[in-house]
């Protein structure tokens, strides 16, 4: 096929009026610089349809994977502590604040009840309402945990059942399950309940526990 000089591109002119045409790869490099376009050819200049495509999309799958709700890792780490009024379980609330405000996540606080089997364990109580006593030292603890002002980061429930399995239950999805070495023993641990070693062995994320 033959050519015009205007027909060929610049870079190949010199070498049509000379006959002496280059080797193979030197006029495979040529177009190659011909095709880039924008930096050698004047004028020319990428739509901006084209040139935006790349940046559109690179957003259009950020936002995709950070609304996934499957992507774990774009949840804010959520994690549970068990409560009971004691003096462990006041150092774990404290110790699941701290880390959660490390992690840029949040406190899950629960305290659970569970009703005296025994008539008698009632009149000894003193206790008519047990889901207003256990709401009254969990508002007492989240009080002494955090000397009256506790962080935006923490919300706190109340739960009527087994503390093990409730515990476990929740902590389905989080980053950590807090607990405290030991509970309130006697009563208190009647009407609130301890974390048991069964609620360790079957939570569904790491356990850490603070004396």
């Amino acid at each position: 096929m033959a050519h015009t000089l205007h027909s060929l591109p610049a870079i190949l002119r010199p070498f049509h009026r000379s006959r002496q045409w280059p080797a193979l790869t030197h006029v495979t490099l040529a177009f190659r610089q011909v095709v880039r376009g924008p930096a050698i050819r004047p004028g020319f200049s990428i739509p901006d349809s084209r040139r935006d495509w790349g940046k559109r999309q690179s957003r259009r799958n950020r936002k995709e994977h950070a609304v996934n709700p499957s992507n774990a890792s774009a949840q804010p780490p959520r994690i549970v502590v068990g409560v009971d009024g004691s003096e462990a379980s006041l150092n774990a609330l404290r110790d699941a604040a701290t880390l959660a405000a490390g992690l840029g996540g949040s406190v899950d606080a629960i305290a659970v009840w569970e009703a005296p089997t025994k008539p008698s364990s009632y009149q000894a109580l003193g206790i008519g309402n047990f889901a207003e006593g256990a709401q009254q030292v969990l508002d007492r603890a989240l009080a002494d945990a955090f000397g009256g002002i506790v962080p935006a980061i923490v919300s706190a429930r109340i739960e009527h059942g087994s503390a093990a399995a409730i515990l476990t239950e929740a902590s389905r999805g989080a980053r950590y399950l807090v607990v405290g070495r030991r509970g309130h023993g006697g009563l208190m641990g009647v009407v609130l309940g301890s974390v048991s070693a069964a609620s360790i062995n079957q939570a569904h994320c790491p356990v850490i526990v603070v004396k």
